[in-house]
Protein backbone atom coordinates (compact mmCIF):
# COMPACT_ATOMS: atom_id res chain seq x y z
CA UNK A 1 0.00 0.00 0.00
CA UNK A 2 3.23 2.24 0.68
CA UNK A 3 4.35 1.96 -2.63
CA UNK A 4 1.05 2.48 -4.30
CA UNK A 5 0.84 5.55 -1.99
CA UNK A 6 4.28 6.93 -3.37
CA UNK A 7 3.49 6.23 -7.08
CA UNK A 8 0.48 8.42 -6.40
CA UNK A 9 2.01 11.59 -4.29
CA UNK A 10 5.31 11.45 -5.75
CA UNK A 11 4.77 11.72 -9.09
CA UNK A 12 7.64 14.01 -10.07
CA UNK A 13 10.33 11.19 -8.76
CA UNK A 14 8.25 7.97 -9.40
CA UNK A 15 7.48 9.02 -13.36
CA UNK A 16 7.95 5.81 -14.78
CA UNK A 17 5.79 2.52 -14.80
CA UNK A 18 5.24 1.15 -11.00
CA UNK A 19 6.82 -2.15 -11.56
CA UNK A 20 5.11 -5.46 -10.50
CA UNK A 21 5.78 -6.57 -6.39
CA UNK A 22 7.56 -9.39 -5.95
CA UNK A 23 5.82 -12.96 -5.53
CA UNK A 24 6.36 -13.82 -1.74
CA UNK A 25 5.70 -17.92 -2.50
CA UNK A 26 6.10 -19.24 -6.10
CA UNK A 27 3.12 -20.46 -7.88
CA UNK A 28 4.99 -23.68 -8.05
CA UNK A 29 7.09 -24.77 -5.46
CA UNK A 30 9.35 -26.81 -7.91
CA UNK A 31 10.26 -23.90 -9.43
CA UNK A 32 12.99 -21.88 -8.25
CA UNK A 33 12.75 -18.01 -7.86
CA UNK A 34 15.33 -15.51 -8.99
CA UNK A 35 15.75 -12.09 -7.93
CA UNK A 36 17.92 -10.13 -10.25
CA UNK A 37 18.94 -6.72 -9.10
CA UNK A 38 20.51 -3.97 -11.31
CA UNK A 39 22.46 -1.04 -10.42
CA UNK A 40 23.45 1.89 -13.37
CA UNK A 41 24.77 5.70 -13.20
CA UNK A 42 25.90 7.83 -10.84
CA UNK A 43 24.68 9.65 -8.27
CA UNK A 44 24.82 13.80 -9.09
CA UNK A 45 27.64 15.71 -7.28
CA UNK A 46 27.62 19.51 -6.29
CA UNK A 47 29.25 22.19 -8.46
CA UNK A 48 29.73 26.15 -7.23
CA UNK A 49 28.43 28.91 -8.80
CA UNK A 50 30.07 32.23 -7.68
CA UNK A 51 28.99 35.76 -7.82
CA UNK A 52 30.96 38.77 -7.78
CA UNK A 53 30.51 42.42 -7.04
CA UNK A 54 33.27 45.00 -7.67
CA UNK A 55 33.12 48.86 -7.74
CA UNK A 56 34.75 51.59 -9.13
CA UNK A 57 34.08 54.99 -9.28
CA UNK A 58 30.59 55.63 -10.06
CA UNK A 59 30.74 51.70 -11.92
CA UNK A 60 29.71 48.26 -10.77
CA UNK A 61 30.73 45.35 -12.17
CA UNK A 62 29.08 41.96 -12.16
CA UNK A 63 30.85 38.61 -12.24
CA UNK A 64 29.69 34.97 -12.40
CA UNK A 65 31.58 31.81 -12.77
CA UNK A 66 30.57 28.37 -12.84
CA UNK A 67 32.22 24.94 -12.25
CA UNK A 68 32.47 22.08 -15.24
CA UNK A 69 32.28 18.29 -13.95
CA UNK A 70 35.50 18.18 -13.95
CA UNK A 71 35.66 20.81 -11.13
CA UNK A 72 37.13 23.57 -13.64
CA UNK A 73 36.06 27.28 -12.95
CA UNK A 74 34.76 28.68 -16.27
CA UNK A 75 33.49 32.21 -16.71
CA UNK A 76 29.62 32.28 -17.02
CA UNK A 77 28.79 36.24 -17.39
CA UNK A 78 29.92 39.59 -16.84
CA UNK A 79 27.94 42.67 -16.91
CA UNK A 80 28.23 45.96 -15.23
CA UNK A 81 26.36 48.93 -14.11
CA UNK A 82 26.78 52.71 -14.13
CA UNK A 83 25.66 54.04 -10.95
CA UNK A 84 26.50 57.39 -10.19
CA UNK A 85 28.18 58.52 -6.84
CA UNK A 86 29.09 54.18 -6.41
CA UNK A 87 32.86 54.70 -4.34
CA UNK A 88 35.51 52.34 -5.14
CA UNK A 89 37.29 49.49 -4.00
CA UNK A 90 33.62 47.28 -2.61
CA UNK A 91 34.51 43.61 -3.12
CA UNK A 92 31.93 41.13 -2.28
CA UNK A 93 31.74 37.68 -2.96
CA UNK A 94 29.28 34.63 -2.53
CA UNK A 95 28.87 31.14 -4.01
CA UNK A 96 25.76 28.74 -3.85
CA UNK A 97 25.91 24.68 -4.86
CA UNK A 98 24.08 23.22 -7.70
CA UNK A 99 23.28 19.83 -8.29
CA UNK A 100 24.52 18.71 -11.48
CA UNK A 101 23.17 15.19 -13.14
CA UNK A 102 25.59 12.00 -13.64
CA UNK A 103 22.49 10.17 -15.58
CA UNK A 104 23.01 6.99 -16.85
CA UNK A 105 23.13 5.98 -20.07
CA UNK A 106 21.46 2.83 -20.00
CA UNK A 107 17.90 3.08 -20.86
CA UNK A 108 16.91 -0.71 -20.89
CA UNK A 109 18.46 -3.50 -19.14
CA UNK A 110 18.06 -7.03 -19.41
CA UNK A 111 19.27 -10.37 -18.10
CA UNK A 112 19.71 -13.45 -20.00
CA UNK A 113 20.16 -16.95 -18.87
CA UNK A 114 22.22 -19.45 -21.28
CA UNK A 115 22.19 -16.27 -23.50
CA UNK A 116 18.29 -16.58 -24.13
CA UNK A 117 16.54 -13.29 -22.90
CA UNK A 118 14.79 -13.97 -20.12
CA UNK A 119 13.52 -10.21 -18.77
CA UNK A 120 13.74 -7.53 -18.77
CA UNK A 121 14.41 -5.66 -15.36
CA UNK A 122 11.73 -2.67 -15.10
CA UNK A 123 13.10 0.64 -13.19
CA UNK A 124 12.51 0.05 -9.06
CA UNK A 125 14.09 3.44 -7.85
CA UNK A 126 15.57 6.81 -9.52
CA UNK A 127 17.99 7.86 -6.63
CA UNK A 128 19.26 10.51 -8.40
CA UNK A 129 15.68 11.97 -8.40
CA UNK A 130 15.60 11.91 -4.85
CA UNK A 131 18.25 13.39 -4.45
CA UNK A 132 17.55 16.37 -6.54
CA UNK A 133 14.35 16.89 -4.96
CA UNK A 134 15.74 16.84 -1.89
CA UNK A 135 18.57 19.60 -2.68
CA UNK A 136 15.65 21.51 -4.04
CA UNK A 137 13.36 21.55 -0.87
CA UNK A 138 16.16 22.44 1.20
CA UNK A 139 17.66 25.35 -1.43
CA UNK A 140 15.97 28.02 0.06
CA UNK A 141 17.09 27.93 3.58
CA UNK A 142 20.79 27.27 1.96
CA UNK A 143 20.35 30.60 0.02
CA UNK A 144 19.08 32.62 2.65
CA UNK A 145 21.78 31.70 5.16
CA UNK A 146 24.55 31.78 2.30
CA UNK A 147 23.72 35.53 1.75
CA UNK A 148 23.21 36.19 5.28
CA UNK A 149 26.83 35.08 6.09
CA UNK A 150 27.84 36.46 3.28
CA UNK A 151 26.79 39.76 3.49
CA UNK A 152 27.78 39.89 7.49
CA UNK A 153 31.47 39.26 6.59
CA UNK A 154 31.64 41.13 3.77
CA UNK A 155 30.11 44.26 5.29
CA UNK A 156 32.45 43.62 8.51
CA UNK A 157 35.42 43.72 6.34
CA UNK A 158 34.87 46.72 4.39
CA UNK A 159 34.06 48.01 7.42
CA UNK A 160 37.37 47.38 8.81
CA UNK A 161 39.19 48.41 5.53
CA UNK A 162 38.05 51.85 5.53
CA UNK A 163 38.54 52.34 9.46
CA UNK A 164 42.29 50.90 8.49
CA UNK A 165 43.09 52.83 5.36
CA UNK A 166 41.47 56.27 7.07
CA UNK A 167 44.35 55.09 10.04
CA UNK A 168 46.43 55.08 7.39
CA UNK A 169 45.54 57.92 5.14
CA UNK A 170 47.83 60.75 7.35
CA UNK A 171 51.15 58.87 7.28
CA UNK A 172 51.39 59.85 3.35
CA UNK A 173 51.96 57.45 0.02
CA UNK A 174 53.54 54.73 1.89
CA UNK A 175 50.58 54.65 4.50
CA UNK A 176 48.61 54.84 1.81
CA UNK A 177 50.66 51.50 0.04
CA UNK A 178 50.02 50.09 3.17
CA UNK A 179 46.53 50.25 3.55
CA UNK A 180 45.92 49.55 -0.05
CA UNK A 181 47.63 46.41 -0.01
CA UNK A 182 46.15 45.21 3.28
CA UNK A 183 42.75 45.64 1.72
CA UNK A 184 43.76 43.40 -0.68
CA UNK A 185 44.76 40.51 1.62
CA UNK A 186 41.16 41.10 3.75
CA UNK A 187 39.64 40.82 0.52
CA UNK A 188 41.43 37.30 -0.59
CA UNK A 189 41.05 36.24 3.14
CA UNK A 190 37.11 36.40 2.96
CA UNK A 191 37.44 35.19 -0.47
CA UNK A 192 39.04 32.41 0.54
CA UNK A 193 36.63 31.31 3.44
CA UNK A 194 33.02 32.04 1.49
CA UNK A 195 32.55 29.35 -0.08
CA UNK A 196 29.53 26.96 -0.57
CA UNK A 197 28.97 23.36 1.08
CA UNK A 198 29.41 21.06 -1.96
CA UNK A 199 29.73 17.74 0.59
CA UNK A 200 27.78 14.87 -1.05
CA UNK A 201 27.81 11.29 -1.37
CA UNK A 202 29.20 10.07 -4.45
CA UNK A 203 29.19 6.77 -4.24
CA UNK A 204 25.37 5.68 -4.85
CA UNK A 205 24.28 4.38 -8.26
CA UNK A 206 21.32 6.98 -9.67
CA UNK A 207 19.08 3.85 -10.47
CA UNK A 208 17.94 0.51 -9.00
CA UNK A 209 15.70 -2.15 -11.21
CA UNK A 210 15.13 -5.24 -10.12
CA UNK A 211 12.70 -8.33 -11.34
CA UNK A 212 11.76 -11.48 -10.13
CA UNK A 213 12.02 -14.63 -12.30
CA UNK A 214 10.63 -18.29 -12.07
CA UNK A 215 12.69 -20.45 -14.14
CA UNK A 216 13.15 -24.52 -13.42
CA UNK A 217 16.12 -25.19 -11.16
CA UNK A 218 19.35 -25.90 -12.34
CA UNK A 219 22.63 -24.16 -13.59
CA UNK A 220 22.72 -21.28 -15.93
CA UNK A 221 25.27 -19.19 -17.06
CA UNK A 222 23.84 -15.51 -16.50
CA UNK A 223 24.55 -12.13 -18.12
CA UNK A 224 23.31 -8.61 -17.73
CA UNK A 225 23.18 -6.48 -20.61
CA UNK A 226 23.02 -2.68 -20.40
CA UNK A 227 21.88 -0.97 -23.46
CA UNK A 228 20.99 2.56 -25.02
CA UNK A 229 18.59 2.15 -27.44
CA UNK A 230 19.75 -0.55 -29.98
CA UNK A 231 23.53 -0.15 -28.98
CA UNK A 232 24.54 -2.95 -26.06
CA UNK A 233 26.89 -0.78 -23.85
CA UNK A 234 28.10 -3.59 -21.76
CA UNK A 235 27.43 -7.35 -21.22
CA UNK A 236 27.88 -8.33 -17.83
CA UNK A 237 28.95 -11.92 -17.32
CA UNK A 238 27.93 -13.39 -13.79
CA UNK A 239 28.99 -16.78 -14.63
CA UNK A 240 27.81 -19.70 -13.83
CA UNK A 241 24.61 -19.82 -11.02
CA UNK A 242 22.62 -22.55 -9.68
CA UNK A 243 19.47 -21.84 -8.56
CA UNK A 244 17.11 -24.16 -6.40
CA UNK A 245 13.79 -24.05 -4.97
CA UNK A 246 13.87 -22.13 -1.59
CA UNK A 247 17.41 -21.00 -1.95
CA UNK A 248 18.80 -17.45 -1.91
CA UNK A 249 19.14 -17.35 -5.80
CA UNK A 250 20.40 -13.23 -6.28
CA UNK A 251 22.07 -11.79 -8.61
CA UNK A 252 23.36 -8.51 -8.05
CA UNK A 253 24.65 -6.24 -11.32
CA UNK A 254 25.90 -2.96 -11.92
CA UNK A 255 27.52 -0.54 -14.20
CA UNK A 256 28.12 2.88 -13.17
CA UNK A 257 28.37 5.02 -15.93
Amino acid sequence: ESIHEAWETQKSIYNFTQPTLPTVIPVDENQALVNVVSFSGMSPVKLADTFYIDTGPNIVWLTMTGQSEEYVTNLVGFNFLIIPGVGAGFHFKVQFPRLSSRRSEADRVVVKFDGVEVAEIPMLEKMEDIARETFLLKQPITVGKTIIRATIKNVTKEIGKDAMQQGLSDQGAGGFFVGLLAGIAADIAVDATENADLRISQFFPSYARAVEISVPPGTYNVTVEYWNGKNLMRAVDHGSREFTPGGLNLIESYMLQ
